[in-house]
């Protein structure tokens, strides 16, 4: 009999990290589980770890692969996978303990292809932990069924292209034949973004239901100085996915969008590459962003960056965009201190009804023999 689902967990050097994700995932109150670890070739003691938690529990099933990517290590255990839906987890993320329940039952009772939930960042050097979500996903309802077509207006945009906040009907996969891109870094926004292309019932949770590590030196989004043109690989596979569905005209906005915010994020943090990255995007997908209208972008200032992107050489348009980012920062703090001077306003105008309200006067009339009281016995200590 299949289980409900079959959660994959791509595995490589992951020990410190670990025991609290496979423990998160064996301890899901959704019981009906089968749990996939692909260990792509680790030298550490996952290996034995994950043996530990086989021996204890035989929902867990173990691939050993050489070391490729988690593109590949997801692909294999997707080959083998048996669960009506599927969920994806990173092993040094971890969930929480009724995600799979949740999600489950918002799709079982509304026949989804996709769901999604809110997720918590956790810092890895401060464990501070805080909300996450894509701005664009408060643009739509919590619990309510949407087609990908009833979403282009904010495709891209509502949600990350990483596959761990969601979870997969097991049929709508592989009727679509997604696959991961099989490359050490950007492997899966080509499998998430092309779900939520063709998907025909989508639903979310407001419920935060899984937890990101970020700020951890040894996580792959780390390596990205070194395979930052995986991306472009992503980007095109993505392309060809939509022109050959005939999509591209619904999606061309939104896409491009996203191009140009993953650019800009990536400009702004790449290190060692980062000029390799700047001449890319000169010579390939600057000119037709700078040739667009402002008011195509969604960013206020990006079609300004891809104009001086398309023409200037690295060291001069690196000077503009730190300009424009102090810019964006302080216009940031006058908002900030504008919001705060707004609630103060608020309190200021709720107290001062208060204080001329009626029961303000009579509570006023009824304490004054206490405070009179008071202020005779301070006056007879003084």
């Amino acid at each position: 009999m299949e289980p409900i689902v079959s959660v994959i967990i791509p595995v490589f050097n992951t020990e410190d990290y670990l025991s609290q994700c496979i423990e998160s995932v064996l301890g899901q109150t959704l019981r009906d589980i089968e749990v996939i670890c692909v260990d792509d070739g680790s030298t550490d003691s996952s290996p034995h770890m994950l043996r530990e938690f086989a021996s204890k529990d035989e929902r867990l099933k173990i691939i050993t692969t050489p070391h490729s990517n988690a593109g590949a290590a997801r692909n294999a255990a997707l080959d083998i996978a048996r669960g009506r839906y599927v969920s994806f987890l990173d092993a040094d993320d971890y969930f929480e303990p009724t995600f799979l329940d949740s999600m489950t039952k918002l799709a079982e009772s509304n026949n989804l292809d996709v769901v999604l939930c809110k997720s918590f960042f956790v810092d890895d050097v401060t464990k501070k932990r805080t909300n996450h979500n894509k701005a664009a996903l408060d643009e739509i309802k919590p619990d309510t069924v949407y087609s990908a077509d009833e979403l282009w207006g904010i495709a891209y945009r509502y949600a990350v292209g990483w596959p761990w906040d969601k979870l997969y009907r097991r049929s709508f996969i592989e009727e679509n034949g997604l696959r991961f891109q099989e490359q050490t870094s950007t492997n899966d926004a080509y499998f998430v973004y092309t779900a939520l292309a063709l998907m025909e019932r989508f639903a979310y949770t407001n419920r935060r239901l899984v937890n990101h590590r970020v700020n951890n030196s040894r996580s792959i989004e780390n390596t990205r100085d070194k395979t930052w043109t995986n991306l472009f690989s992503a980007v095109e596979a993505i392309r060809e996915a939509l022109l050959a569905r005939q999509l591209m005209e619904r999606a061309q906005r939104s896409f491009d969008n996203w191009i140009a915010e993953m650019c800009l994020w990536n400009i702004s943090s790449l290190k060692s590459s980062r000029e390799s990255f700047y001449d890319f995007v000169q010579s390939s997908y600057a000119p037709s962003f700078a040739c667009k209208e402002a008011e195509y972008f969604y960013p206020d200032d990006a079609h300004a960056r891809f104009v001086a992107w398309s023409k200037l050489p690295y060291g001069e348009a690196e000077e503009l965009f730190h300009l424009l980012d102090e810019r964006n920062s302080v216009a940031k703090a006058n908002e900030q201190l504008q919001n705060e001077n707004a609630s103060l306003a608020s309190e200021n105008a709720r107290l001062h009804k208060l204080e001329h309200s009626r029961s303000y006067r009579v509570g006023r009339a009824a304490t004054a023999p206490l405070r009179l009281v008071k202020s005779f016995s301070r006056k007879k200590r003084s």
